[in-house]
């Protein structure tokens, strides 16, 4: 509708972009990024889903420049910052990734990144200092009963115990309350 009423709106080209790369119409998608980005070079939607369109086209270089480009028009901005993050993480720039993370972490406190770090950490082979950033993460939610769920699969088995139990927790949870199914899909394939 936003192209409708006006074919020059780069927002309304992003919009499409999205809507298009959602449904897995990558192409369309792609080239509304492009058509939004020659309206609005400096669209933060347009640029964020142009650098993605990069990233699975393999081009993950000129994607995370897009993303660097990104940062600086919207420094203080959330949006703007933490698609980098999981761009270096899937460039497989773990170290990368978690300092840019780190970094985030800092400038928005009231944003935890605590759960996307202890991911990185576990793709390393990096156990212990995942379930310390998972432990983290729910301290930082407040979240007692899940915490004692982690602490409890620890105790029994390790590294990989604790995100079973998580996972195991956050089912039982989800009786009560929606949990983001990704959240609990995620627990149980680090727990193997």
């Amino acid at each position: 509708k936003a192209i409708e009423a006006d074919d020059q709106s780069a927002m309304g080209y992003s919009g499409l972009g999205w809507a298009d790369l959602w449904t897995l119409n990558y192409q369309s998608g792609c080239d509304s990024f492009k058509k939004a980005l020659r309206l609005n070079p400096s669209e933060p939607y347009a640029v964020h889903g142009h650098a993605d369109c990069l990233m699975l086209a393999g081009r993950m270089e000129e994607g995370i420049s897009e993303l660097r480009k990104l940062r600086m028009l919207g420094p203080f901005s959330m949006f703007n910052n933490i698609p980098l993050c999981f761009h270096l993480y899937h460039a497989r720039r773990y170290d990368e990734a978690i300092a840019s993370m780190q970094e985030l972490q800092e400038r928005f406190p009231g944003f935890s990144m605590h759960m996307q770090i202890s991911w990185v950490y576990w793709t390393q082979g990096r156990y212990e200092e995942a379930i310390d950033e998972e432990r983290k993460e729910l301290k930082w939610r407040k979240d007692a009963g899940a915490l004692a769920a982690l602490e409890a699969g620890y105790s029994a088995a390790g590294p990989t115990g604790a995100l079973k139990s998580l996972a195991d927790f956050l089912v039982a949870r989800a009786d009560e309350t929606y949990i983001d199914p990704f959240r609990i899909g995620e627990a149980y394939a680090r727990a193997g």
